[in-house]
């Protein structure tokens, strides 16, 4: 992929994850694996929405600027997972809602049915790690060898994939499973204190 088509892609995912209320105000990043090399990168404190293909910021596999630009605060993250994933070219990181409120609560979440299951390629949990951090990279990194999406505890989640379309497909589902999670546990405690609590 040529670099102007890559700004170009890149911004497109940003500007739909805002859309979707994946993240909010200038939470939340993506990157795209440019070569073997360099990667393209979301800015630090920048609104997804509102992302121009100039607001991306290019940096070499060991976290080196190329050119000009302050790469998102969660570059180890990212950094870390493409080291152990040659198999992937896009990295998104969400902050989404529904699944920021079950990790507080513990919930456990129930993915429905095999086939979305397998629309997600394997879901893995990460205990609350300080965010930006190098160990929270190599954490998620480690546990996404076999998988495609970390839920990080208090954080929100990572999806990673080969193309664009499968990493929105993946980072947007696994959020509406969640918020129907959400909804079936609003309707089942309800449904019991109505029927004097069991």
């Amino acid at each position: 992929m040529e670099l102007k088509q890559a700004r170009k892609a890149l911004v497109s995912l940003a500007q739909e994850i805002g859309r979707k209320n994946l993240v909010w105000a200038n939470m939340g990043n993506v990157s795209l694996r440019l070569s073997e090399e360099a990667i393209l990168i979301t800015p630090t404190g920048g609104f997804l929405e509102k992302m121009d293909n100039e607001d991306l910021v290019m940096v070499d596999l060991e976290g080196r600027i190329i050119g000009e630009g302050k790469p998102s605060s969660e570059l180890p993250l990212h950094l870390e997972i493409y080291k152990k994933r040659s198999d992937i070219s896009w990295i998104v990181h969400t902050h989404s809602p529904y699944l920021i409120a079950l990790s507080l609560i513990g919930a456990k979440i129930d993915f429905l049915n095999p086939e979305f299951e397998g629309v997600l390629g394997g879901v893995v949990t990460v205990p609350y790690i300080k965010p930006h951090s190098l160990e929270l990279g190599r954490e998620v990194a480690g546990r996404l060898k076999d998988s495609n999406i970390a839920l990080m505890e208090r954080h929100g989640a990572v999806v990673v994939g080969a193309d664009e379309v499968s990493v929105m497909i993946r980072a947007e589902t696994i959020e509406r499973i969640a918020q129907i999670n959400f909804i079936a546990s609003v309707w089942k405690r309800v449904s019991q204190e109505e029927n004097g609590g069991f």
